[in-house]
């Protein structure tokens, strides 16, 4: 039975392996927003950019010695998910989220994961790579940033969609969280008004 069992993973593992999939990722809000001072006065206009090559390549699944095999592809838009993200957390503050005074200007550069290998099983390690920018209506640049988001499902034993899915969607919360927990940014969001008051 014990044989048979390991036979029977062994095809299972190598037949997944060559069959491509699409996932969604999902985005965990902030626990605790940062409650700014007179928020709901200024508008805040949102712009993402995919820079990346290849944009709904988010993985590969590998066979034996590491090779390549299927591609593991977004099923939805990588830019709209990191727009309602972000729109998530400026609304959680009180924003308006509107053409205005202020623009955000998201590139991504990366967001990919990589199964790797360790002593127990693989590991899957997800990367986002954001240039954030906050400018003004006058041109001026108040902040300007990379953001690196880094996502991670461990004990992976099959190199699936699901298990990239996973440490993708932490390294999206994690990036966003950073960036709202970053004091710079939010002071940039907010200078005009502080200027004014």
């Amino acid at each position: 039975m014990r044989t048979f069992n390991s036979f029977y993973l062994i095809i299972l593992l190598t037949g997944c392996s060559y069959v491509p999939e699409r996932v969604n990722v999902s985005y965990e809000p902030l626990q605790h927003a940062l409650k700014m001072e007179h928020p709901s006065d200024l508008n805040v206009d949102i712009y993402v950019v995919d820079n990346r090559r290849d944009g709904k390549t988010v993985s590969y699944k590998k066979g034996d010695h590491n090779v390549e095999r299927a591609s593991i592809k977004l099923a939805g838009n990588l830019s709209e998910e990191i727009t309602h993200a972000v729109a998530l957390e400026l609304k959680n503050r009180g924003f308006n989220i509107e053409k205005g005074s202020t623009q955000i200007q998201i590139d991504i550069q990366k967001f990919y994961n990589e199964f790797k290998e360790a002593f127990f099983g693989s590991r899957g390690i997800a990367e986002l790579i954001l240039s954030v920018t906050v400018t003004k209506k006058t041109g001026n640049i108040y902040y300007s940033k990379m953001i690196i988001g880094i996502g991670e499902n461990e004990s992976v034993w099959l190199h699936s969609g699901n298990n990239a899915a996973k440490a993708l969607s932490f390294a999206l919360s994690d990036a966003i969280h950073k960036l709202f927990t970053d004091p710079a940014f939010l002071q940039a969001l907010t200078r005009d008004l502080a200027q004014k008051k």
